[in-house]
């Protein structure tokens, strides 16, 4: 405790001294000038300062947050929640919004990844990345190993798919970070609920004191305001999704959405009670002249006698009933699908999905298949990289201190398609070999250096085997003996890939296949 106070006072003494000067610079200047010593001492201090973390910034970080007294010196104004609905984690649980979420996150989770080696920004991708010296595989593997195990209770599709959830719903994900020593792996990472989060406004780069905190949540999933665990700047890692310049949080897919899916959920509820009959469709108007007494007995010989009995009424004399609609001039749609329909594209469009992707599939056609099949990574590619960039840049550069390796995603299928046609458009035009699209698609190159050929050299010397390798044929034939027609040559062999059957290919060599057999320059049997 005595610490802690001493700590607190020399913090305090440094800041007035610091708000002191910075009043009064020219009583600092006179110091400085009466004692040379102290002088040179200072100016290494701000020299070594200066070259550690470079130019201060002159402007306000966040100025609309000092209008809301945030930053103050009170705990309630020094740490600042994310004004994120409480209900919001109970929104992502409905139909649209719980797609929209899958939609993006289980296409990452399928998605291998890999450690490597930093490509510096301007490289010729043409020429071979070197191989990573034993210090940097030792690093590799040891990476690689704490990705897919980041704790001793998760592994690492359970942990990504929880910082996953946060990203895409409060803009958010969070996860605490610490050293290890029992094992290979260097870090220990733990998914934290991101809406428990809350950020100190005074924290500075170089300040020793707290960046983040969390607070304990209330009933129904409140926040917090208390600051019950600290966590240092390099103690818990916040990703970001669309961060903007007024607040030092990110923005979530599913907060654009919330207005849309409330309105979704309280029309879902209205047909619910429509089709149940909990509101009946049509009510029945005795008359003007009817007395209340009158309406009172035939509503309860209607209940008693009638509703739920399955009888026929037989009524006679006085003016017949008229019924009348509780459909409010909407009898074509009285469950208000249309209106929902349009509220699910809202929805769509705010997670940057097409409605296809929501169960709208009232306008597909190929057309549209083909699109949307090549949007696929259009539409994750926000978040995957979101996740690359904090990966690489806050785990390996600035935890770890390991600036020659990133963190990439192996994206091998989700652009099928748009690699296929340049790659056949390059095969049809003799500008790439048959090794360099067997390496693309993970094939061993051809023996006997036949893979080295273009497509035109490739295909002939195919065509010549075919024709040295076809069985002799009689050419003498008995009269009136009719000639046996030859056997057309298989094309299907020359191919890139003639060790394999068409049934053998995986999805993104029956693409290129079928981009080739499209083109002309192939003909599959």
């Amino acid at each position: 405790m005595t610490m802690w106070l001493g700590d607190q006072f020399r913090r305090l003494q440094a800041y007035r001294a610091e708000r002191y000067l910075t009043r009064h610079p020219q009583l600092g200047l006179d110091v400085l000038r009466r004692d040379h010593e102290l002088a040179a001492r200072a100016l290494e201090a701000m020299q070594a300062r200066q070259g550690a973390e470079g130019p201060a910034r002159q402007s306000f970080q966040y100025p609309a947050l000092g209008s809301y007294a945030f930053g103050g010196r009170s705990p309630m104004q020094r740490t600042l929640p994310k004004p994120s609905p409480f209900n919001i984690r109970v929104f992502s649980q409905y139909p649209p919004a719980r797609r929209a979420i899958d939609v993006i996150s289980n296409p990452i989770l399928e998605l291998p990844f890999q450690i490597t080696l930093l490509q510096p920004m301007g490289k010729d991708l043409k020429k071979t990345q070197a191989e990573p010296t034993a210090d940097q595989q030792a690093r590799i593997e040891a990476a690689t190993k704490m990705f897919e195990a980041p704790n001793n209770e998760q592994d690492g599709r359970e942990w990504m798919e929880m910082e996953l959830e946060d990203l895409i719903v409060l803009g958010g994900g969070t996860f605490e970070v610490e050293d290890n020593t029992s094992d290979d792996r260097p870090l220990f990472l733990w998914p934290v609920d991101s809406h428990s989060v809350r950020i100190n406004m005074q924290w500075r780069p170089g300040m020793n004191t707290y960046r983040y905190s969390q607070g304990r949540g209330f009933l129904m999933g409140a926040v917090g305001i208390t600051d019950d665990v600290k966590f240092a700047d390099d103690q818990l890692c916040y990703m970001k999704l669309n961060p903007r310049t007024n607040t030092p949080f990110g923005y979530g897919y599913l907060e654009s959405a919330f207005d849309t899916i409330n309105a979704w959920f309280g029309a879902m509820q209205f047909a619910t009670r429509r089709a149940s009959n909990d509101i009946p469709p049509f009510g029945l108007f005795l008359g003007e002249n009817m007395t209340p007494e009158q309406v009172r007995r035939w509503q309860h010989y209607w209940e008693n006698e009638i509703e739920g009995n399955g009888k026929i009424p037989i009524i006679g004399g006085g003016r017949a009933p008229v019924a009348f609609s509780f459909n409010q001039g909407n009898s074509r749609d009285p469950l208000w699908v249309s209106w929902q329909e349009y509220l699910i594209r809202v929805i769509a469009m705010a997670f940057g999905l097409s409605p296809m992707k929501l169960g709208l599939e009232r306008d597909v056609n190929r057309s549209t298949a083909q699109t949307q099949s090549q949007d696929d990574w259009a539409t994750i590619a926000p978040v995957a990289n979101t996740v690359k960039q904090t990966f690489t840049r806050w785990i390996l550069h600035k935890r770890l201190g390991w600036t020659d390796l990133e963190f990439q995603w192996q994206v091998k299928t989700s652009d099928e398609l748009r690699q296929a046609q340049i790659l056949a458009l390059e095969y049809a035009n003799n500008c790439i070999t048959i090794d360099e699209i067997r390496q693309i698609y993970e094939r061993p190159p051809l023996e006997d250096g036949i893979g080295a050929m273009t497509r035109s050299a490739y295909e002939s010397a195919m065509a010549a085997l075919f024709k040295a390798d076809a069985p002799p044929q009689n050419d003498m034939h008995q009269p009136g003996e009719q000639e046996t027609p030859k056997p057309p040559i298989q094309r299907a062999a020359a191919s890139p890939f003639p060790e394999l059957g068409k049934e053998d290919w995986s999805p993104s060599q029956a693409a290129f296949m079928g981009e080739v057999a499209r083109n002309g320059h192939a003909h599959t049997s």
